[in-house]
């Protein structure tokens, strides 16, 4: 509906109403085809009703997108819709390696791009506390609207503690690398991250214990290797643990695209 049509039905509504003739029935009538046509213009302006991907992503450029995981262009409300309306043509591919929790992964996208977004701008640090506390709050959303078996739970979880500890909150930031660990015996940034607290503490006793632990379970972790050794442990010594049995699938049964030892030796920035 054009300005002028709209113009129309206010000039008849203020006639009738000078005329003193009842109106009612017809004011409904016309305010619903305006408010109707309002909202289709929105509509057609603002939104991508036809099926497929969005022209832009949503909340982000198409550069942030690009340095996001592949899943992140295929997620909720960032190229397309939800599993009910619009959804990928790959989202099958992601629900059957997260399960039901890939409708929340949108959630961890964002929590990167605000990571990034603190750790490579020029702000104040009000402005990256700020940033910091946006992720963590998308990185408890994730977690939360998850199964217990969502593969990159222990992924997520390091995050959530890496944040934390941007946030200063050093309790919290412990819990979440403890249930990254137990989630996932051999996932060796789960050990490293707090390693590298405790040796910032000057706790290097303790350090090493956990270096020694994660050894146990991820042996040709680089980073942990490198880390015993400079707490003075002797990698060679550590006696090898056997990993508990993994918990029965609920919906997540394909491996994920590229695990922690994968993304070491690849230099992925989790070093």
């Amino acid at each position: 509906m054009t300005t002028l049509q709209t113009d129309s039905i206010v000039a008849t509504l203020e006639q009738k109403v000078r005329t003193g003739r009842r109106c009612s029935d017809f004011f409904r009538s016309a305010v619903a085809m305006t408010t109707l046509a309002t909202a289709a213009t929105a509509w057609g302006q603002n939104t991508n009703p036809a099926p497929g991907p969005a022209k832009t992503p949503n909340g982000m450029t198409w550069g942030e997108l690009s340095l996001l995981p592949e899943y992140c262009a295929d997620a909720m409300g960032i190229l397309y819709g939800d599993q009910y309306f619009n959804p990928s043509p790959r989202a099958a591919k992601w629900v059957a390696i997260m399960g039901q929790g890939f409708w929340a992964i949108h959630h961890y996208c964002r929590a990167q791009q605000y990571v990034r977004q603190a750790e490579t701008a020029a702000g104040s640090p009000q402005q990256r506390r700020y940033l910091y506390g946006k992720a963590k709050q998308d990185y408890i959303y994730a977690l939360n609207n998850s199964g217990p078996d969502m593969i990159l739970a222990p992924e997520i979880l390091v995050r959530l503690g890496e944040a934390h500890i941007k946030l200063g909150e050093p309790g919290e930031a412990y819990s979440a690398f403890e249930r990254a660990r137990q989630k996932k015996p051999d996932y060796w940034p789960a050990y490293s991250r707090w390693v590298d607290v405790l040796m910032g503490l000057k706790m290097r006793k303790e350090a090493r214990e956990l270096a020694g632990q994660g050894l146990a379970y991820s042996p040709d972790s680089e980073t942990l290797i490198r880390q015993y050794k400079a707490l003075g442990g002797d990698p060679a010594s550590v006696v090898r643990a056997a990993l508990p049995p993994p918990p029965a699938a609920s919906g997540a049964t394909a491996a994920p695209a590229t695990s922690a030892a994968q993304a070491e030796s690849a230099g992925s920035g989790q070093k």
